[in-house]
């Protein structure tokens, strides 16, 4: 099995993840793998062992078990023609990184992780983002969506630390400001990509 280039993308909601994971797919030919997408995927599954475990997590607001996750990541890997990919907020928490270079990580023949982009971003512009994402043409935003936005910026701040710190350590991770215009973060991250 040949080896497979990977990149993580992390950052809290509205840094623009998915936007530049589209990016980086299409400019530098990359898999995009949406985590979030191929979970629900997965989960819709009839026959999937896993399907019950993501059903009760995404009912209640969980994070899916690290393992599972990993798990899902590698089928969609094994699928796609690619040997390039983009994963798109991944991983989330200390645990994912644990599973992930336990699982995949230390096999260096199977993956091999290029460095991580961290889009970091202030939670003003983030919660600003993501209200006119989800609000587009609506009434303003009432206090509870706020506060909701809120507490997922919180969340990732709390489970993100320990990822950001760890890749920091072993010089894999990438800080972008996603604060500016899409094009001039998209800019920054060509930059890097142009030094490898």
């Amino acid at each position: 099995m040949k080896s497979r280039t990977i990149i993580f993308v992390i950052g809290g909601p509205g840094a623009g993840k998915s936007t530049h994971c589209a990016n980086i797919a299409r400019k530098f030919q990359y898999t995009h793998i949406s985590v979030r997408n191929i979970l629900i995927a997965e989960r819709k599954k009839p026959s999937s062992v896993y399907s019950p475990m993501i059903d009760f997590c995404m009912r209640y607001g969980r994070d899916v078990p690290a393992y599972i996750t990993v798990q899902i990541i590698l089928q969609a890997i094994r699928k796609a023609p690619s040997s390039r990919f983009v994963i798109d907020d991944y991983p989330r928490n200390e645990d994912d990184v644990q599973i992930w270079h336990r699982e995949l990580g230390i096999a260096e023949d199977f993956t091999r992780l290029l460095f991580v982009f961290y889009l970091s971003c202030p939670e003003i512009i983030c919660v600003h983002r993501c209200l006119r994402r989800t609000r587009r043409g609506r009434k303003p935003p009432d206090h509870s969506e706020i506060t909701a936005i809120k507490k997922r910026f919180s969340a990732f701040r709390e489970d993100s630390m320990a990822v950001i710190d760890f890749y920091k350590t072993v010089h894999l991770l990438k800080k972008i400001d996603a604060s500016q215009p899409k094009e001039e973060v998209f800019g920054d991250i060509r930059s890097i990509f142009h030094r490898f």
